[in-house]
């Protein structure tokens, strides 16, 4: 036993203080007796070195003194003055303010009776009267505490290798988070940051502090987020990188330099929602903007990219790339590219998965042009230790000039939106302008009464709701120029393609002549991926109602229409847009069958429409 816990001690203490420290370690101190010695404790000479007490306060803290849940039940107030002097003894064991030397002897009485308390302490507020602290003012004590202890690192291990001990910091984090005990509820974080960093704590630490309930999780993340931030330019980056790195090591599967196996846990996909991304890249691109990488800076970097590339993995809309780089993505990937760390495949990760296909967005273009120019600005190659980084880095720049030219078309073109009849046995193709629009769906249009009237009758009828709500979502999801710009897109990677996909349709008829196919533009990767699949194939991969239909509505059209499909960076996997192309006659695919069947020549119609098809110039209109 460590000789400050060694009851001769006692000998040290003047004599009104001794009296009642050998009357508390009796066998039945009374009530009168602990509140003698709570008051010599707390006043006097003795309350300004409280650690001479510590040999009353082992003695009372003796584990045999914490009753069984059985014994519990039969406590009186009367009977209750040992339970009294243990929790009157941990409580004072909290509030010593100087380095505590008996750490390993005292620690494993003191986590008992925190475990007691924790457990039962509504009962001893309660129905026991026995003083205790209400649960905010108790965390807040016991965080005092474990700060005290800390003191000495070489304590740290025997506190964080307690088992439960993690999950009940936790629970004290999210109790001070709802408190107004400021300096304590900073404190608990930096605790649970050396947790994390010690490899001792896990998402389900985490998790059982909030009942297990992931959302609750995430929004207590969110709400930290704020207060680490304050109000103030740069905020409390100690707490920041505390909070992150706590984040970064939720996921306690996963192996930190494999980031291409990641994948999200629930907690990332919930803090998507929130709007999470959006203030921390903010926040982290203004402790950049100095250039000046301190200690603090620097982890807080490793910490956020880690956060924000297992965010971008999980579930997201495009509104969230947009938020990333007006937040200023970009200057924190620039100034991460300077660090000697693990960090540069998760760099790679977002410059290629996350920023490159974001570039199918309108509103995104001119954002990310303007935040790569600035963070490029004097950018020299040697600032990059990863010379793969730098050549991602260079290759992002030249796709934006690209599509920064590519954006200047689109704007500068005189547009004139054809769309075929919706009746699929009609095909006439007009300008849009002159077409009707069901009044129930919204979505289809046709070129006169009769030819709605046929639609309907032959399958409309039960589509019609199907058609209504994919047009609320596209109205919900994209503005008018953003839809547009991705039907101008969507129609210039088509022509791009059509001779390399022409060889991938002849080949498929000629084993069957009667294949209808579906193509798919999936912009979630970049470069874009472009294949074909048939429509038999997509009908059995689940696929939403108002497609099925289209897909019925192909079947029907006999050669007129076909179906095109757009992927985009929407955090699901399913295809978000669906464009079907439409030919006024049947004449491109009879055109594909006779050149697949290898079986006499071509009419002067069908080698004009082959032709055609093969130059881009086969797709008279876009549904």
């Amino acid at each position: 036993m460590h000789p400050s816990l060694d009851i001769r001690r006692l000998n040290q203490l003047s004599s009104a203080v001794r009296r009642a420290a050998q009357a508390m370690i009796c066998e039945n101190p009374s009530a009168n007796t602990i509140s003698t010695f709570i008051t010599s404790a707390c006043t006097g000479l003795e309350a300004r070195n409280q650690i001479h007490l510590l040999p009353v306060l082992y003695h009372c803290l003796d584990t045999r003194r914490i009753p069984t849940p059985d014994a519990l039940d039969t406590c009186t107030v009367d009977t209750t003055n040992l339970l009294r002097a243990g929790v009157t003894s941990l409580l004072l064991t909290c509030e010593i303010p100087s380095r505590l030397p008996a750490v390993s002897d005292l620690w494993p009485r003191v986590w008992a009776w925190i475990q007691f308390c924790h457990t039962y302490g509504e009962i001893l507020r309660q129905r026991l009267e026995i003083g205790l602290l209400p649960e905010a003012k108790f965390h807040c004590a016991l965080t005092n505490l474990c700060e005290n202890m800390t003191t000495d690192r070489s304590n740290e291990s025997l506190m964080f290798g307690t088992p439960g001990f993690a999950a009940f910091t936790a629970r004290s984090w999210v109790v001070l988070s709802q408190s107004d005990y400021v300096p304590e509820h900073e404190r608990v974080i930096i605790i649970l940051d050396n947790i994390f960093s010690s490899g001792k704590g896990s998402l389900d630490d985490l998790l059982d502090a909030v009942d297990g309930s992931v959302t609750h999780l995430a929004q207590l993340f969110r709400r930290e987020l704020d207060f680490a931030t304050g109000t103030s330019s740069y905020g409390k980056p100690w707490l920041l990188s505390g909070i992150l790195n706590m984040l970064s090591h939720a996921d306690d599967k996963t192996e930190a330099n494999n980031f291409g196996l990641r994948s999200p846990t629930p907690l990332y996909s919930a803090l998507v929602p929130l709007n999470f991304v959006g203030p921390l890249t903010l926040i982290v691109s203004r402790l950049t903007q100095p250039n000046v990488l301190t200690p603090d800076v620097k982890q807080i970097l490793r910490h956020a990219i880690t956060v924000l590339e297992m965010c971008f993995r999980g579930p997201r809309r495009d509104q969230i790339l947009r938020v990333a780089v007006q937040s200023g993505l970009l200057p924190v990937m620039r100034i991460c590219g300077q660090l000697h760390s693990n960090i540069h495949q998760t760099l790679r990760y977002l410059v290629t998965k996350v920023l490159s296909p974001s570039l199918v967005y309108y509103d995104v273009i001119p954002d990310l042009v303007n935040a790569f120019s600035s963070a490029s600005l004097g950018l020299q190659q040697r600032e990059f230790f990863d010379p793969a980084l730098y050549d991602d880095w260079m290759g992002l720049g030249e796709l934006l000039v690209a599509t920064s030219q590519f954006l200047i078309d689109f704007e500068a073109a005189e547009r004139v939106y054809r769309r075929a009849c919706d009746n699929v046995k009609c095909g006439v193709i007009s300008d849009r302008r002159s077409l009707k629009r069901c009044a129930g769906c919204r979505e289809l249009l046709y070129c006169s009464r009769a030819c709605q009237v046929a639609d309907w009758r032959t399958g409309h009828r039960e589509s019609c709701r199907f058609h209504l709500a994919y047009h609320k979502k596209i109205r919900a999801n994209y503005t008018a120029t953003e839809h547009a710009f991705l039907r101008f897109l969507f129609h210039r990677d088509a022509v791009r393609s059509m001779p390399s996909l022409v060889p991938k349709y002849l080949h498929a008829l000629a084993q069957n002549p009667n294949t209808k196919f579906a193509t798919v533009y999936d912009y979630r990767i970049h470069p874009p991926v472009i294949h074909v699949v048939t429509l038999e194939h997509l009908a059995v991969n689940g696929i939403p109602e108002h497609w099925a239909d289209l897909i019925s509505r192909v079947r029907r059209s006999e050669g007129r229409m076909s179906l095109d499909l757009m992927g985009l960076v929407e955090g699901e996997n399913k295809w978000a847009v669906v464009f079907p192309y439409r030919w006024e006659t049947s004449d491109v695919e009879q055109a594909l069958k006779g050149f697949a069947s290898g079986m006499g020549s071509l009419s002067a119609r069908q080698e004009e429409a082959m032709g055609k098809l093969l130059a881009g110039e086969g797709s008279a209109g876009i549904h």
